[in-house]
């Protein structure tokens, strides 16, 4: 495994003081590697995900346990202190006394004062032969939990509600605006009375203050959606991605949607068009990306790839205006499974991460662009296994998924930027035996930590 990288998970971080180099030095070239604990080693490690708070300190949260989705997932939590030492330990969301029988999902946003927030889905019962899981925002370092934004719940008749895939961003607020969370989530109505059983999804988000109290109802967005992603822009616009699902006769579109708020989230506009995957079955999307710009531009990114194949390759598209348009694929000529890409704006550049699987070689790379180019600029490999004789399964809704066997991170990894400090967190898998390689897992990270101040265009990331 190249660069230094010890065990089976990264983060990279960057910041400023370098000077522009001729020719271009890939920014993987001048990234540092941390390791970073978890509260149990020998472990399996999802899911990744980070914030980068205003004096530069990284913030990380993830799940961990022997498996994905086999219960007993628990949240961990860990942040990077003065001295360079990764601070790590175990967060829980669940009443207090009962031990978690399930954690998923979870996002991480940096707030004031050293304070920082989760939001994920926790459950520590079962009911109705499922996790009886609360969708949760809790206050770190405290370990308080804010809220219980939406429970799993089934009347009588009997349909079953749940939640999926929620996500947060914070908002510092500005210009009259207070400092708010934005929480996105997908609520499920299962009916159980159905033959098959048949799920109903709508995207929800709301704008809650940072004690945990929702401003107003929180607002439907979309029906027939999943997977949202949000970004707020420095005068308080609020976007959203998601993956929109629908049967059209004997066909299932995929599209990837988009809709902006002006007013704090209190209302959308009409959905947009990012991307036509397809108008039939033969095609399927994975977790998407999100990061905003300068004047309102936004990036988004998604893996996609055809049921037939299962090789997964990374498609963007950017909106520049008021419409959207396709960006070329990163990643070269070679063939290779691409696939868990990571978008961040930092630096003046938006900031794309992604794992390439070819032939013994996993690699975490890096790309970047800037406004107006017409073309990813390839920015070098983070860290790669070499000799890597295991499965790599690229997408959550692939049969390896149900391989024990297999190498998963989760259905997302995650990158961040503030100013002129880039984040990236993701895994990889072990140098040992690959006997049980899940459960062998392990989270690294690296990087030095920069000024939060803003980076000029094209600046020295």
């Amino acid at each position: 495994m190249r660069r230094g990288l010890f065990g089976v998970g990264a983060m990279a971080i960057w910041a400023s003081g370098c000077s522009p180099v001729q020719p271009h030095v890939p920014a993987a070239e001048r990234a540092r590697l941390f390791s970073v604990p978890v509260p149990a080693s020998g472990e399996a490690v999802y899911e990744p995900h980070l914030a980068v708070a205003e004096d530069g300190t990284v913030l990380l949260a993830g799940q961990y346990g022997e498996g994905y989705n086999r219960g007993g997932l628990r949240f961990w939590t860990a942040w990077l202190g003065p001295d360079e030492e990764w601070n790590a330990g175990e967060a829980v969301l669940t009443r207090p006394g009962r031990t978690p029988t399930m954690a998923a999902d979870v996002t991480v946003a940096a707030g004031p004062d050293q304070r920082w927030y989760l939001f994920g889905l926790a459950a520590d019962s079962v009911r109705y032969g499922v996790p009886d899981a609360s969708l949760s925002l809790a206050l770190v370092p405290e370990g308080r939990v804010l809220a219980r934004v939406r429970e799993v719940s089934e009347p009588r008749t009997g349909l079953l509600y749940a939640t999926d895939k929620p996500w947060m961003v914070r908002d510092p607020g500005g210009e009259g605006r207070e400092a708010s969370l934005v929480l996105g989530w997908t609520e499920l109505e299962v009916d159980l009375n159905e033959s098959p059983v048949s799920i109903r999804r709508t995207l929800v988000i709301g704008v809650a203050s940072e004690d945990g109290r929702f401003r107003q109802e929180p607002v439907s967005v979309a029906a027939e959606a999943m997977g949202v992603q949000l970004a707020v822009a420095s005068d308080g616009t609020l976007d959203a991605t998601w993956t929109d699902l629908r049967e059209e006769g004997s066909a299932t579109s995929v599209r990837i949607r988009h809709a902006r708020s002006l007013d704090g989230g209190r209302s959308f506009g009409p959905a947009e068009v990012v991307a036509d995957v397809a108008a039939d079955s033969g095609t399927a999307v994975g977790h998407g990306t999100l990061a905003s710009g300068p004047g309102g531009a936004l990036v988004a990114c998604w893996p996609q790839w055809t049921l037939e194949a299962e090789t997964p390759s990374v498609h963007c598209a950017e909106r520049a205006g008021d419409r959207w348009t396709g960006l070329p694929s990163p990643g070269g000529t070679e063939q290779a499974t691409r696939a868990f890409p990571a978008l961040a704006w930092a630096g003046g550049r938006w900031w794309l991460s992604f794992y390439e699987a070819s032939g013994a070689v996993l690699r975490v790379s890096l790309a970047s662009r800037a406004p107006g180019d017409p073309a990813w600029r390839d920015e070098g490999v983070l860290a790669e296994t070499v000799g890597f004789d295991g499965r790599f399964c690229p997408a959550p809704s692939l049969p390896c998924r149900a391989d024990p066997d297999a190498f998963f991170p989760g259905d997302y990894v995650s990158a961040a930027g503030n100013g002129s400090t880039l984040a990236v967190a993701f895994v990889l898998p072990g140098d040992g035996s690959r006997t049980d390689d899940i459960l062998s897992v392990s989270i690294l990270e690296s990087g030095p930590r920069g000024a939060a101040g803003s980076a000029p265009e094209g600046g020295p990331l």
